[in-house]
């Protein structure tokens, strides 16, 4: 977990310190929605981790998707299961 935790906060430290500096708008853009990105996808993977077990199928569905839903989606696949 400390190593979750470390890599979280270094993803946030860049994502702070970041400036455009040499980079165009447009590069600088980009980098900003990558960071954007490394952050939503370290909750969705944080949020399906500490899951009950009785909810490892879904999670194994969600993740063998081609593309990884959102958080929000997430909610609610998992919302809609548990009141099945």
């Amino acid at each position: 977990m400390k190593k979750d935790f470390a890599t979280c906060y270094e993803i946030e430290r860049k994502i702070f310190n970041s400036r455009q500096g040499t980079l165009s708008i447009i590069e600088y853009y980009a980098d900003s929605i990558a960071y954007t990105g490394l952050i939503e996808r370290g909750r969705i993977f944080k949020f399906l981790h500490c899951l009950n077990s009785k909810y490892d199928p879904i999670r194994v569905q969600i993740l063998g998707k081609e593309k990884l839903p959102s958080l929000f989606e997430i909610f609610f696949i998992i919302q809609s299961e548990e009141t099945r």
